[in-house]
């Protein structure tokens, strides 16, 4: 019974019918359909079987005899639309784990097709895949292959091609195939009528959700699946749509809840939804559904419903609503059509003879028409009959670049929907780009109204005469006209119509502005495919068997640009070289001229540069001059200002060329004021530069668009971190359009928005013309790679270097080596930054650069602090500030004093790095300098801490976080961050202390600085170790791995005293150990604070064990915070030789004189004022 069940199941879903209509037409309960179908009855009824075939069209089937053989094993199936679910007739199937499920749920998304490993890793593990991801697949593919290799399974299985996994699998088998086999014979024979409503519920009874529900995000939000609950709900629109022009709302509204559960914000769905509603007599119902609607839009979106629920409430309150009516009987339903006002015999033009027959002209349909499935949604959204019936005529422009599939859209979209347009379909490729004279407005009208009927002798020759002509011939009529290929809308208006019930398609190269705003045109721009469109395109033209490699078709769509006439091309010429690879094709492209390889022999037509020449040549001059130059820019994308350096023009003639090639789609406008170009039209642009420009000019172009770059990322480096050394003035003169910018934040999003073409810029000025730009511009970007750090950073110092030495710049030398010994100072690379540093001493040297030496000097001075040689780097960052005293630069001072107050800080000379963070204050405070005075606040806040000054190192630390959030410089805010959290751990504010450090590690993680990362995790460890916490052990030993792996010697010794904390009471013997390993540590780099705490961890270790030795080493760690001016350290030691007492050798008179110090400091320790903190912008 099994296999009759199926043919049961596939003829009813054909038929577009639900079980629960099935069962009504036969006069059978649902049950008994289902059981039918499922395989679960071995002896159905006679009578049952007779009705079910006589209501789907079957050939009357038997029942088995008495004594049957063994059934058939169920069926296996698979289920994608709605939670994943396997089943072998009505029973379950496991699946086992859940990153097994997903890989099932992956494969059976696209059946029949490779899924590349890369694909399969990404969905399962995302951004942290382990590295036995692709052994843990195979594995996961194994296992299913066992699960599927039961009875029942109609082929269904796994295969290994190339480089992805494929699942085989009967379309019967799986509910995703029969879906898009029932909505395509839905939508290929809509009627209007209760047969085509049918058909649609057919299709949506499959789901049962949104696809995939059950599965993690990276699957149930996969772009496959996102495509699919798209088409669900344009289907369920669609359906409500007709079941509504019916006068069935009923059942709209059965189906348009099922999807608005799922959809909440889904405003068309919701409008559809209030329309039916009321249409059943449930207006304050659909009301109030607008308002819930509306209250979420407010307070999760901050938005206003949009037009079209707008519209539908307006409808509602005014009781403009759809007429219901009787439900006719099958077969008898009248002829209406969505999208099409209903016919009326008043508005009837003349009868036809009886001879002529309705136009179809029509070309034919478009082979492997692939994706665009937006556009054809907002291509149906024109059909609904309230769009139909809004104004006078219906009129949508597709346009786009040259080869982007206009044409093919067009044609496709009125196959699938000509007979909703009964009265005929008019076209005519109106050659408004072609090597042919463009269709006279006549000649056009002649043959519209030809196919009308109208004998020759009667069309009118005047124009004006023959439009209205054609006005009234289409008056009352349903019909639809294309208008293909137009240049303007001054060619396609006479071809109008002027009546409800016709829909104008017209598609265009040019944007067609004037007919959208005066004539009420509905603009669809089309862009190339996406990667997974362009790929499909390809593997439905190339056969199966050519795919060896699943990425190959890939690496094949990107050379094409995506462009679909170049992707059939392509894909036309392999088939006409059997022999070729689709690797070897695809090489052979990107080595090539892919211009002229992307074209068919003996088809002038079929090629992708004929296609552009036709654009190119509607062009005048100047405009023609302006693509050719942008074509040479190195850059992704221009603004107005950038192209009027190139073509040295004026910004309001720039901003009017471009938006010129903008209208002809030669170029694309991404964001106001911002233009690019597709890839193929780039190459393009660049062929007809070096075809009809000279060299000079074009060198000479570049050369503008290198100074205009190089002066606004200058200018941009004045006013975001004035502080810095930049190189000095070359005597280049200013260039139009690069004025400064007026604030800070302003240039900051200057530089983001322009980083990409910046990097463009620099590569290529020192790979093709050793222009200063290439050295220049990574000079000024020195300090945005320290706000925003990139490895383009890199990249660009790397490339400026050799750019400069090639030209023998030594100026230029230095600073590319100064942005080295930064960037890998950040990462940690004190070997590499040094060398860099070191050699940077050299060049500003033999290019007579005091900026740029004392820079050197700094920069050494801070590669020696950081790998803990206090001593060298106190003598060179003292010979920094000595070169910018001389010189008299507030600026440059500020830092190299504040680079010196971190040295004596990590020496122990808290007091004197105190006085020099005062005087670095006052001299970015005096000069405005706001990144700087955050930096100077926020180490002047770490020592008062230190000196036992918490209300003032509050103060400092808030003031520090403020401003550098305001001035977005990161380093600045995680110090802040983790220093607020230790002053409020070392006061007992845990809370808030625990939720500063994380934040800290945050941004730390975020910045990627080895140091600052492993520095927050201290403290996290430490506030850990107050709360009682194991993960202290956790946090102090990631640290310590960060710190060597870095080299930070500072945040080496904080984490081994962090551990010896940890075992100091559970294992004294190992926290001894680790605190005198800390001490060696800090006593060679000179790191007299962490010494300090060194020997305090220690002496409170050798407590329980040895009293004497605790109190020697306490006394020695009270020493050294004398010492350095530590007064938290000074208490915690007095305290503990006080505890110790006799026992550690400390007499009566020994004990009062440490219990009045204790007093003395205890009043000098004032605690932290307790205010809220915070902790993210």
């Amino acid at each position: 019974m099994a296999d009759s069940g199926g043919e049961i199941r596939r003829r009813r879903l054909g038929a577009g019918l639900t079980q629960e209509q099935l069962a009504e037409r036969a006069g059978i309960s649902v049950r008994a359909v289902r059981d039918i179908e499922q395989g679960r009855v071995r002896n159905p009824r006679a009578e049952s079987l007779r009705r079910i075939a006589d209501a789907v069209g079957l050939p009357h089937l038997k029942p088995p005899g008495p004594a049957p053989p063994a059934a058939s094993a169920p069926t296996l199936r698979i289920d994608v639309l709605g939670p994943l679910r396997i089943q072998v007739g009505a029973e379950p199937v496991a699946l086992g784990a859940n990153r097994q499920r997903m890989l099932l749920g992956l494969l059976a998304l696209h059946p029949d097709t490779i899924v590349s490993r890369h694909e399969i890793v990404d969905v399962l593990w995302g951004h942290d895949p382990p590295d036995s991801c692709l052994n843990l697949v195979h594995t996961y593919v194994a296992r299913l292959r066992r699960v599927l290799d039961r009875p029942g399974n109609a082929g269904t299985t796994i295969t290994h091609v190339g480089g992805g996994y494929r699942l085989r699998v009967d379309p019967t088998q799986l509910d995703l195939s029969e879906f898009a086999t029932v909505i395509e014979r839905a939508e290929g024979s809509v009627a209007g009528d209760l047969a085509s409503l049918d058909r649609l519920a057919g299709a949506l009874a499959l789901w049962r959700g949104p696809v995939l529900a059950d599965a993690a995000p990276g699957l149930a939000q996969h772009p496959t699946a996102v495509a699919l609950n798209r088409r669900r709900i344009a289907t369920a629109v669609t359906y409500a749509t007709l079941a509504v022009d019916l006068g069935l709302p009923d059942r709209a509204v059965r189906e348009l809840h099922a999807v608005a559960r799922h959809e909440p914000l889904h405003e068309q769905v919701h409008a559809r939804l209030m329309l039916a509603l009321a249409a059943c007599g449930q207006q304050a119902r659909a009301l109030t559904l607008h308002r819930k609607l509306r209250d979420r839009l407010a307070e999760q979106l901050g938005v206003e419903p949009g037009p079209e629920l707008r519209e539908a409430q307006l409808r509602i309150l005014r009781q403009d609503l759809p007429r219901v009516v009787a439900r006719p009987a099958v077969g008898d339903a009248p002829a209406v059509r969505p999208g099409v006002a209903p016919h009326r015999p008043e508005a009837s033009p003349p009868a036809r003879p009886p001879s002529h027959r309705p136009p179809a002209q029509l070309p034919p349909d478009v082979a492997y028409f692939t994706g665009r499935s937006t556009q054809m949604a907002a291509l149906d959204a024109l059909l609904t009959g309230e769009t139909a019936t809004r104004g006078p005529v219906v009129i949508s422009a597709i346009t786009g670049m040259a080869g982007v599939g206009k044409t093919a859209l067009a044609v496709h979209w009125a196959h699938r929907v000509r007979r909703h347009f009964p009265d005929g379909q008019l076209y005519v490729n109106l050659r408004g780009y072609s090597t042919a004279s463009p269709v006279r407005e006549e000649e056009a009208l002649a043959g519209f109204l030809h196919a009308l009927g109208v004998p020759a002798e009667q069309v009118p020759v005047d124009a004006g005469q023959a439009a209205a002509l054609l006005r009234t011939m289409l008056d009352g009529r349903r019909m639809l006209v294309v208008l293909d290929n137009a240049a303007s809308a001054d060619q396609v208006r006479p071809l109008l119509p002027g009546s409800a019930g016709c829909l104008a398609l017209i598609t265009s190269r040019d944007r067609l502005s004037g007919l959208v705003a005066v004539d009420g045109a509905r603009r669809i721009d089309l862009d190339v495919l996406t990667a997974a469109e362009a790929g499909t395109l390809l593997t439905r033209i190339i056969p199966t068997e050519r795919v060896t490699r699943a990425t190959e078709i890939a690496e094949l769509a990107t050379v094409c640009a995506r462009l679909p006439l170049a992707l059939r091309i392509a894909a036309a010429n392999l088939i006409d070289q059997p022999d070729q690879s689709i690797s070897a094709h695809t090489a052979r492209l990107t080595a090539g001229n892919q211009l002229a390889d992307l074209r068919i022999e003996g088809d002038d037509q079929a090629a992708v540069r004929a296609a552009f020449d036709l654009s190119y040549a509607a062009l005048p001059a100047p405009a023609r001059r302006l693509f050719r130059l942008l074509g040479t820019a190195p850059g992704t994308d221009v603004t107005v200002a950038a192209a009027a350096a190139l073509a040295g023009i004026d910004e309001p003639t720039a901003a009017r060329e471009l938006d010129r090639l903008a209208a002809a789609h030669l170029v694309g406008q991404v964001a106001p004021g911002r233009y690019t170009f597709h890839d193929l039209l780039r190459l393009y642009a660049r062929e007809r530069a070096t075809a009809e420009d000279p060299g000079p000019q074009l060198r000479a172009a570049t050369g503008r668009l290198y100074g205009w770059y190089r002066q606004r990322t200058e200018a941009a480096a004045v006013a975001v971190y004035p502080h810095l050394v930049r190189l000095p003035p070359d005597g280049t003169g200013p260039v139009a359009g690069a004025s400064p910018f007026p604030t800070s934040a302003g240039a900051m999003a200057w530089l983001e928005e322009e980083h990409t073409n910046l990097m463009r810029v620099i590569a290529h000025a020192a790979e093709h013309d050793a222009d200063p730009a290439a050295w220049r511009i990574p000079d000024a970007l020195r300090g945005y790679f320290q706000f925003r750090p990139h490895r383009d950073g890199l990249v660009a110092a790397t490339s400026a270097l050799r750019a400069a030495q090639q030209a023998g710049d030594h100026a230029g030398e230095a600073a590319s080596r100064l942005g080295l010994a930064s960037l890998h100072l950040r990462r940690g690379e004190y070997g590499v930054g040094l060398s860099h540093a070191t050699a940077m001493i050299d060049a500003a040297h033999r290019a007579a650069w005091p900026e740029g030496l004392a820079a050197a000097y700094g920069t050494c001075g801070l590669v020696h602090l950081r790998a803990g040689r206090l001593a060298e780097g106190a003598e060179l960052t003292r010979l920094a500030v000595s070169i910018h005293e001389r010189l008299g630069g507030p600026e440059r001072l500020s830092t190299s004093l504040g680079n010196l107050g971190v040295i004596y800080r990590d020496m122990g000379r808290l007091r004197e790095a105190a006085e020099v963070f005062r005087q670095a204050l006052a001299l970015t405070r005096s000069t405005g300098m706001w990144m700087s005075t955050g930096i100077s606040l926020s180490n002047l806040g770490e020592v008062q801490h230190a000196l036992g000054q918490h209300d003032e190192a509050l103060d400092h630390l808030r003031e520090a976080l403020e401003l550098s959030r305001r001035t977005g410089y990161r380093p600045t805010e995680t110090e802040s961050l983790r220093r607020l959290a230790a002053l409020r751990a070392q006061t007992g504010d845990l809370g808030p202390a625990t939720e500063l450090a994380n934040a800290a590690l945050a941004l730390a993680d975020l910045i990627g600085d080895p140091a600052q990362q492993a520095a927050a995790r201290n403290v996290l460890g430490a506030i850990h170790l107050r709360n009682g916490d194991p993960a202290a052990t956790t946090e102090h030993r990631r640290a310590l791995d960060l710190a060597r792996a870095g080299g930070a010697r500072g945040e080496e010794v904080e984490a081994l005293i962090g551990l010896a904390e940890v075992h100091r009471d559970t294992d004294p013997t190992e926290a001894v150990a680790l605190a005198r390993q800390a001490r060696a540590v800090a006593r060679a780099a000179g790191y007299r604070v962490w010494e300090g705490h060194a020997l305090m961890v220690a002496a409170e270790a050798l407590r329980a064990t040895g009293p004497m030795t605790a109190a020697r080493t306490a006394e020695e760690a009270l020493a050294t915070h004398r010492e350095t001016g530590h007064l938290l350290g000074q208490v915690r030691a007095l305290r503990l030789l006080v505890a110790l007492g006799a026992d550690g050798g400390v007499d009566a008179a020994q004990q009062a004189t440490y219990r009045r110090e204790i007093a003395e400091l205890s009043r000098r320790l004032r605690p932290a004022r307790d205010e809220d903190l915070p902790v993210s912008p």
